[in-house]
C-alpha cells in the first residue's frame, strides 16, 4: 500500500471516530444529567475521552508521514506507537475516574429519574460503538496501525461498559436497588485491566521488540535461495514504525566468487526482499574459507560438541588462523536464550576437544542468541 492511501485511511478513520464519539459524548451526559446516573454521566466522560483518543490516533498518522530530515533519519513512523500509548494512558484516565465516581455513588446512593432518553442512550451507544469497532477492524487489516487496534480495542471495552449501564438502568427501574455504584465499580476494574494490557502492547515495541519469528525466518530462507549463497546468519532486523524496518544479514559465499559476481547478486536481493518483505535489508558479504580437511574435521567436532548439550545449537563464521602463538580456532555460537547460562561450561567442553595441549591451538567463540 502506498503511504498516501494508508494516510488517506488513518486520517479518515480518526475523523469518524472523532464525531461519533463526541455525539455520543453529549447524548450521554444529557442522559445522565436528567437522570441523575453518575454511571450514565461518566460513561459519557470516557466518550469524550474516546474522542480526544480519535484525534490523538489522528495526529499520529499525520506526523508519522513526515519524511526523513537530519534529527530523524529513520523517519518519524514511530509516532503512531507514540499515539498508541497516548490512547491506552487515557484509557487508565478513564478507569481512574471510573473507579472514583463509582465508590462516592456506593456510600451516597441516589434514586433515578427515568425518562425515554435514560435507556435509549445506552442502546444507541452500544450499537454505534460496536459498528465502529467493525470499521476500525477494517481499516487496522488493511493499514497494519497499533494505534487504530489500541483504539477498536477501546470500542469494544466501551461496548461493555454501556452494556453493564445499562442493565444497572433496569434494576434500578425495576428493583428498589441502588446498582449504579457498583455497575461503575465493576466497569472501572475493567476498564483499568484493559488499559493496563494496552500499555504493555504498546510499549514493547518502542523499547525494540523483537523481529515477528515467521518474518525473520522467511527473510533467511528467501537469501538462501538466491544463486551463490550458500549460507546466512545474524540477522538483525530494527523496526522504526510501520513501513520503516531496517535490517542487516551475513550471507556466506564460495571464497572464489568473483566480487563484482557477488556484488551484483546481494544487490539484487537487497531490493527483492524490498519489495517482497516491506524491510530495508543491508547484506554483509561473508565469505566461506577454503573448506580444508582440518577445517572441516575441526568444524564438525564443534559442532558435535555443541548438539550433545542441544540440537539447535548452530555455528558459522568457522575460521583457523596461524600467528606468533600458534594456531586460533574462531567461530560464533548461536544458542537459545536458556542456554546462554552454559556458555562457560559449553567453551570448557570444546576446548577440551578442539585444543589439546599437544595441539598449540587455542579457541576463540561468541556465543550469542
Amino acid at each position: 500500500m502506498q503511504e498516501q492511501e494508508r494516510l488517506t485511511l488513518g486520517r479518515r478513520a480518526g475523523q469518524i471516530g472523532t464525531l461519533t464519539n463526541a455525539l455520543l459524548c453529549v447524548l450521554k451526559i444529557v442522559a445522565g444529567l436528567l437522570s441523575a446516573s453518575a454511571a450514565l454521566i461518566a460513561d459519557g466522560l470516557n466518550n469524550l475521552t474516546d474522542s480526544a483518543a480519535s484525534i490523538v490516533t489522528l495526529l499520529g498518522f499525520r506526523y508519522a508521514q513526515k519524511p526523513a530530515d537530519k534529527e530523524h533519519p529513520f523517519g518519524h513512523a514511530r509516532s503512531e506507537y507514540l499515539s498508541s500509548l497516548i490512547v491506552s494512558v487515557l484509557i487508565l484516565t478513564v478507569g481512574v475516574e471510573l473507579l472514583r465516581t463509582s465508590v462516592e455513588r456506593i456510600f451516597s446512593p441516589a434514586a433515578l429519574q427515568f425518562g425515554a432518553l435514560t435507556l435509549a442512550a445506552p442502546l444507541v451507544s452500544i450499537v454505534a460503538k460496536g459498528a465502529l469497532y467493525l470499521y476500525y477492524r477494517k481499516v487496522d487489516r488493511t493499514v497494519g496501525s497499533k494505534a487504530l487496534k489500541a483504539a477498536g480495542l477501546d470500542c469494544l471495552f466501551d461496548v461493555a461498559v454501556t452494556a453493564a449501564v445499562f442493565a444497572s438502568l433496569l434494576i434500578d427501574r425495576s428493583t428498589s436497588l441502588h446498582t449504579d455504584g457498583f455497575a461503575t465499580l465493576a466497569i472501572a476494574l475493567f476498564v483499568l485491566a484493559g488499559g493496563i494490557r494496552l500499555v504493555k502492547e504498546t510499549v514493547s515495541p518502542l523499547l525494540g521488540e523483537g523481529v515477528d519469528p515467521t518474518l525473520s525466518r522467511e527473510i533467511v530462507e528467501f537469501v538462501k535461495a538466491q544463486p551463490e549463497v550458500r549460507g546466512c546468519h545474524d540477522l538483525l532486523v530494527h523496526d522504526y514504525g510501520p513501513g520503516r524496518r531496517y535490517a542487516t544479514l551475513h550471507a556466506e559465499t564460495a571464497p572464489d566468487i568473483d566480487p563484482l559476481v557477488c556484488h551484483e547478486i546481494l544487490d539484487r536481493t537487497e531490493r527483492a526482499v524490498l519489495a517482497r518483505f516491506g524491510v530495508h535489508l543491508t547484506i554483509h558479504h561473508d565469505p566461506l574459507p577454503d573448506d580444508d580437511g582440518e577445517v572441516a574435521l575441526l568444524r564438525r567436532a564443534a559442532l558435535s560438541v555443541l548438539h550433545t548439550r542441544d540440537r539447535r545449537i548452530n555455528l558459522h563464521d568457522f575460521r583457523i588462523r596461524d600467528d606468533e602463538n600458534g594456531r586460533c580456532i574462531s567461530f560464533d555460537a548461536e544458542v537459545p536464550e536458556e542456554l546462554l547460562p552454559d556458555a562457560p561450561r559449553l567453551k570448557v567442553l570444546l576446548e577440551n576437544t578442539l585444543c589439546p595441549p599437544e595441539s598449540r591451538r587455542r579457541l576463540e567463540v561468541d556465543f550469542h542468541l
